[in-house]
């Protein structure tokens, strides 16, 4: 054993390739170094890292607040100043109340469908910015503001239905020609006149009638008043720093103790516990706070990178959010580039917004690290988790954590925080136009209470790859390996006749149209749709609903139910049929008119040729359609007139690849005329060109397939960058790139057996199963579980992030579970089958049962998103779009078709 009090001693773990080596601070206190030969360095810039809050006393804080509203521009409108606005709709009806300060705006639709509104005059000059406090049962507050030419400019905001929150409303100019009258020029021309909020139909669930808009608090801010706002009162922390006092070594074990004391007298107590394995140093850290202080505390435990290059030089992986570098990142998101300084730049993440608690660096040469929570609690509470409140919270029951990068003249950090503050950049809600963020701090902390504990675990990785891909790989793994993620068993046969009920619940006939309806609620209490439309592709499937309920229909084809879904699939059929698609000039149509549709412009407004239709939809459902067509040529039933339509848009793709390669993004709706050449989607066409190519045996569509496959590997693939999945992430970094590009890699080694399409599905897979989460999030103890979406004691083990920008949660790899089933076998890697049994099963894991239905409307059912983040365990809305149903039902039936005696395995579980 070694003691080690103010001296150093070299130690180094027998039989382990890490090198842990104690150094000596400039202070006399101690530390670590760790070394891997050949790979990476790092060393403690200091054992322990603390953010101390010093709250001011209330006194300090009214002080404080007065003298910041004096000497800023603000002004606190008057309840009296506010007057109702009636809607243009007489059968509307409404009305606003005052009550001690808090002011009410009521609307009533049971007759009427527009909306009515609160209005109240602009009285600050310049002013920048309206705050208040809102409690609403909408799911999104429309805001509109008047500027001086009488030009109303609309904003939307996500709301949580019936939760108090303060909503921050910049005054500024709308977007995306939500503006008219006056100057009808989309510019802010002030001085402003009025600002209203109002309550609309739209805006609530199709269940409600009757909508309120409670609000209080109301505050108009001029450009200083907004920068005084983050200083109430004294959000910027104080940082303290300190080394151990003791490090005692003996083999691969190390223990190091030391004391932080605070400016107001209470006193950290750290214990640090190190353990090295082959290419993992583990920390298990206490904190024990002696004493009592005002405000709270943030801990951090982190590594300094030896030879670590300014960010933009090194290849960076966040699973979920951070894939490589800048490049087709969105601006202000983590890890983004708009907002990097040399040497100044700080990404602080928490852990609940991530599918592992993962952050992995390379360097240059190779040499490559990587930080874990590899014990995560992450517990919360109700107040914090399901609010967007960037002032300071300190609790004893916040055990979330944060991961750490930090690039400082001196170097670059690694490393995790607890409790789990947020910086320099913190995301808000997610509305329509994207998510909403500020380069503000979100400040947690533990309090300073005598006795008070913190306790966590922290792993760090060293290794050596030879790209970004292998970087991501190998850390994944590393963290799938620590974290265990396991099976939560479902019923699956029994979901699987529920969830084509579903389809077929929605299914609605009007005239000579058909379909699976695009939305609907997924919680008791909806109403109809008033103007329901059918959607091909992406979120609408309405050919994948097709395709599903024959499948359904095919097991028991002589009963009545089986003769009903194939009735009601082949309508749906014949009515896509008569839509031309050569070119395409509408994604879908609706209902009740048969007029042009699409899934990204709501029903009530008419499309233009200013609107787009995606590459996406169109490939997503002609595969469906292929399937479908396939099963019915194997039963001995022809379907000429399916497969004609399928080529004709195939023919016409043909004609729109780009003279460079790839194939664009989409096009003008009801003119087919080119709208965006982006060909970062050109992976959609591998599979749907490979697909046709088995059908018909017609050899330039392999070739299209094969050239389409070579464009998007070397243009981005090969890089880790998988974009332009979702259509309504524009040109993002997202899982569903990575998804079909692994299903169009696989497809294309199905038919050539050569042996880089399976590498490269082989990459696709392992960059697309970063997405899902492999360990649980917990919902807060205090929360109504009735309200919540996710339910309390739910594993939150399978679900996945969508795209990068933003902490949304889906279970839409739910169909690739015979992708990595085959890949499994295909490579003789038994951890992709690991893989296919979770996203089979937990995906399912809120999915309506008979014995339960899990808050839906009943068995099959489930709702289309949900938050395991701010707001922690709910989602934007309660609705069910055909995509959630189609992606489960692909998942069983793929499986099914690939290996029969397979899926009973996996199933059976």
């Amino acid at each position: 054993m070694f003691v080690l009090s103010g001296t150093i001693v070299d130690a180094v773990a027998a039989d382990n390739a890490l090198k842990l080596t104690p150094t000596k601070n400039a202070d006399g206190s101690l530390g670590l170094s760790v070394s891997m030969p050949g790979a990476a360095s790092a060393k403690q810039a200091a054992p322990l890292r603390v953010s101390l809050w010093e709250k001011q006393d209330d006194a300090d804080s009214k002080r404080q607040s007065a003298a910041a509203q004096d000497s800023a521009d603000m002004r606190c409108p008057n309840p009296a100043q506010w007057r109702f606005e009636k809607s243009p709709d007489p059968l509307t009806k409404g009305g606003l109340k005052r009550n001690d300060g808090t002011l009410r705006l009521d609307g009533d639709f049971a007759k009427g469908k527009r909306y009515v509104a609160a209005a109240c005059p602009v009285a600050l000059a310049g002013a920048v910015e309206m705050r208040l406090q809102v409690k609403t049962n909408q799911n999104r507050l429309l805001v509109r503001i008047v500027d001086a030419t009488g030009q109303n400019h609309q904003h939307s905001f996500d709301v949580i239905p019936d939760g108090t929150q303060e909503l921050i409303i910049p005054l500024v100019a709308a977007k995306e020609k939500n503006f008219w009258d006056g100057a009808k020029d989309g510019v802010l021309h002030t001085p402003l006149k009025q600002v209203k909020l109002l309550v609309a139909r739209d805006t609530l669930d199709s269940d409600k009638d009757l909508g309120f808009c409670e609000f209080s608090d109301v505050r108009l801010l001029g450009p200083e008043a907004v920068k005084a706002q983050p200083v109430n009162p004294a959000t910027a922390p104080v940082t303290l720093q300190g080394g151990y006092a003791s490090l005692r070594g003996a083999g691969g074990e190390w223990l190091g103790t030391g004391v932080l004391k605070t400016p107001k007298g209470a006193a950290l107590e750290f214990t640090d516990r190190w353990t090295v394995g082959k290419n993992t140093l583990r920390l298990r850290r206490e904190v024990r706070v002696k004493g009592n202080a005002p405000g709270g505390f943030t801990s951090v435990a982190s590594l300094q990178l030896v030879d670590a290059q300014p960010w933009p030089k090194m290849e960076w992986f966040a699973p979920g959010m951070i894939y490589g570098n800048f490049d087709h990142m969105r601006d202000n998101s983590f890890g983004s580039g708009n907002y990097y300084k040399p040497g100044d730049y700080t990404v602080w993440i928490r852990e609940d917004r991530m599918p592992a608690p993962l952050l992995a660096a390379r360097m240059p040469a190779g040499g490559s690290f990587a930080v874990l929570n590899s014990a995560p609690d992450s517990a919360t509470t109700a107040a914090e988790g399901q609010g967007f409140s960037r002032e300071p919270m300190t609790d004893a029951r916040f055990r979330f954590g944060a991961i750490v990068a930090e690039e400082r003249p001196e170097g670059t950090t690694l490393g995790y925080a607890v409790p789990g503050s947020e910086g320099t950049l913190s995301y808000g809600r997610k509305t329509g136009a994207g998510p909403e963020v500020e380069q503000k701090w979100r400040h947690r902390y533990n309090p300073l209470s005598d006795n008070f504990v913190q306790r966590y675990e922290v792993s760090f990785w060293f290794g050596k790859t030879k790209d970004t891909n292998d970087l991501v790989a190998r850390s994944w793994r590393w963290a799938w390996d620590e974290l265990e993620p396991r099976v939560n068993p479902q019923d699956i046969e029994t979901m699987r006749a529920s969830m084509v009920d579903v389809l077929n619940q929605n299914y609605i006939e009007i005239d000579d149209r058909a379909g699976v309806q695009f939305l609907a609620l997924a919680v008791p209490g909806g109403k109809p749709h008033p103007n329901p439309k059918v959607i091909l592709g992406f979120t609408g499937y309405a050919l994948g609903s097709a395709e599903m309920m024959l499948v359904e229909a095919n097991r028991n084809p002589d009963s009545e139910r089986g003769r009903l879904l194939r009735r009601n699939a082949e309508k749906a059929i014949e009515s896509f049929l008569r839509m031309p698609i050569n070119p395409p000039l509408t994604e879908g149509f609706l209902l009740k008119s048969g007029g042009a549709a699409l899934s990204t412009w709501p029903s009530g407004r008419k499309v233009t040729e200013a609107q787009s239709i995606y590459l996406r939809s169109f490939c997503d459902d002609m595969k469906s359609l292929m399937r479908a067509y396939e099963r019915e040529q194997k039963a001995g039933r022809t379907r000429a007139e399916w497969l004609a339509w399928v080529r004709k848009f195939g023919d016409w793709l043909l004609t729109q690849e780009q003279p460079g390669g790839g194939f664009p993004r989409s096009w003008h709706a009801l003119s087919g005329k080119l709208y965006s050449a982006s060909t970062t989607g050109t992976f959609n066409v591998v599979p749907f060109y490979a697909q046709l190519y088995r059908v018909t045996g017609h050899k330039p569509y392999l070739d299209a397939a094969l050239r389409s496959g070579e464009f998007a590997w070397n243009t981005g693939h090969g890089r880790a960058r998988f974009t332009g999945g979702t259509i309504d992430n524009p040109d993002v970094i997202d899982k569903e790139a990575a998804t079909i590009a692994l299903e169009g890699y696989l497809v294309l080694h199905h038919i050539t057996r050569d042996q880089k399409w399976l590498d490269r599905a082989r990459i696709a897979a392992d960059i697309a199963e970063t997405w899902m989460y492999i360990w649980n999030v917990p919902m807060p103890e205090d929360a109504d579980n009735e309200k919540l979406h996710w339910k309390r004691g739910v594993p939150t083990t399978g679900i996945q992030l969508i795209a990068t920008g933003h902490s949304l949660n889906d279970a839409y790899m739910c169909w690739d579970v015979e992708s990595y089933a085959r890949l499994a076998r295909e490579t003789g890697d038994s951890h992709y089958m690991d893989v296919a049994r979770i996203l089979l099963h937990n995906t399912k894991a809120m999915v309506g049962t008979p014995e339960d239905h899990r808050g839906t409307l009943g068995p099959g059912w489930q709702q289309e998103h949900y938050c395991f983040t701010l707001t922690r365990g709910i989602g934007r809305h309660r609705e069910w779009l055909p995509w959630v149903t189609v992606s489960h039902l692909r998942g069983i039936n793929d499986l099914i078709d690939y290996d029969p005696e397979l899926y009973r395995q996996l199933a059976g579980e």
